[in-house]
């Protein structure tokens, strides 16, 4: 396992801790971030992967910065 397979799995396990809370409000601030560190990286299904989530979870509780944010890296 490389660092990077070592940091994408703390990602998503701490992802999953937020979706088990129903904690949107930070998990759409979450996933947003890992949206933009994946775009800075490169990795645009990442991206689209993490931005698309952020954004059905920002709708449902009107996260407008969080909407925003999200469509822009979409």
């Amino acid at each position: 396992m490389t660092a990077d397979d070592a940091a994408d799995e703390a990602l998503e396990s701490a992802l999953a801790r937020l979706r088990a809370a129903d904690d949107k409000s930070y998990l759409a601030y979450a996933l947003n971030s890992a949206a933009s560190f994946y775009c800075r990286a490169g990795l645009m299904e990442q991206v689209r992967l993490h931005a698309s989530e952020a954004l059905t979870v920002a709708s449902k509780i009107r996260r407008r910065c969080e909407i925003a944010i999200a469509k822009a890296l979409l």
